[in-house]
């Protein structure tokens, strides 16, 4: 470690900046915001300060910059990584990066050669890499895997359960993700569509007509209420409300330690819900956050308890 990049105020907001070290900005355009929380050290894979580096990650502090400067992050699964918290899941700490190897290059040296604290499932296919950006449909020769043992699941963000104040994705980001799923489906991968009750005739309609069946050969349509997405999100809802006691507790008497029992239970059965999901599914396919870029604005601190 040479060096440290600029964060926002506790860690808590989409944008980059604070009374100390001032203003970090989006190196394509400096009136938008470059993400956050771990948006300098996104800026500077992109300025080309390093070719690696860290970040942390609770609600997107590594996915969201990656996103918004067109880097690569992982906030890699819980345990992963070892920490000096452990038992405190609420953060992951993962690798970013210019391109894809060398954040698993970085991830490789970060990650811990003990059994993780949530087990990982193993997949039953060994690890291959496009060869070439430019052929998208070209896999390792060493590889036994094919597009088409794979299953997909696509959810582009829409749905009619969760309240617009806290989850609307922009046409821009639903748009990127029906773009990669239809690429998927031209080398024949196993297709599911979530879908709820907003959008199922919009997907059968761009079925229609790319000339598909509404349970193509390739492609299946699954109601959404019946994901653990859906699960997953009403039990984050519980998770937020514990959140604040959680940062403040200090653990030495009796209510902190309850506090964080709670706040474990909780993560733990979304965990439980994902890894039923990933029993269906070898990999899902969804809005990494819920804009493009947007415009720096310092009036307010949208951190994890304000109504922003």
């Amino acid at each position: 470690i040479f060096a440290k990049t600029n964060t926002p105020k506790g860690c808590l907001d989409w944008q980059c900046y604070n009374q100390v070290f001032g203003v970090t900005c989006n190196p394509y355009n400096e009136k938008f915001s470059p993400g956050g929380s771990s948006g300098g050290s996104a800026v500077a894979l992109i300025c080309g300060f390093t070719p690696l580096e860290l970040g942390g990650d609770s609600a997107g502090s590594i996915r969201i910059p990656s996103a918004f400067n067109g880097c690569f992050g992982l906030a890699p699964t819980h345990g992963l990584v070892p920490t000096d918290r452990p038992w405190f899941k609420a953060v992951v700490y993962g690798p970013m990066a210019r391109n894809a190897r060398d954040c698993e290059l970085l991830l490789s040296v970060m990650g811990s050669q003990v059994l993780p604290a949530y087990p990982i499932k193993s997949s039953p296919y060994p690890p291959f890499r496009v060869e070439t950006e430019q052929n998208f449909t070209s896999l390792s020769a060493s590889s036994s895997l094919k597009w088409e043992d794979l299953r997909c699941a696509v959810w582009d963000g829409t749905s009619n359960y969760m309240n617009e104040k806290d989850f609307k994705v922009s046409r821009e980001v639903q748009l990127a993700v029906i773009h990669l799923s239809t690429l998927l489906r031209h080398v024949r991968v196993s297709i599911t569509d979530l879908y709820d009750v907003n959008t199922k005739r919009i997907k059968i309609k761009a079925k229609k007509q790319r000339g598909e069946d509404e349970e193509g050969e390739n492609c299946s349509l699954v109601p959404l209420s019946e994901s653990s997405i859906k699960k997953s999100y009403t039990l984050f809802h519980q998770l937020l409300s514990l959140t604040e006691e959680v940062v403040t507790a200090k653990g030495n008497n009796d209510k902190d330690k309850d506090v964080m029992s709670n706040f474990l239970k909780a993560q733990q059965n979304i965990m439980n819900e994902w890894d039923s999901f990933f029993d269906s599914y070898d990999f899902l396919i969804l809005p990494v956050t819920v804009t493009t870029p947007f415009k720096n604005d310092h009036n307010y601190h949208m951190d994890a308890y304000s109504d922003h």
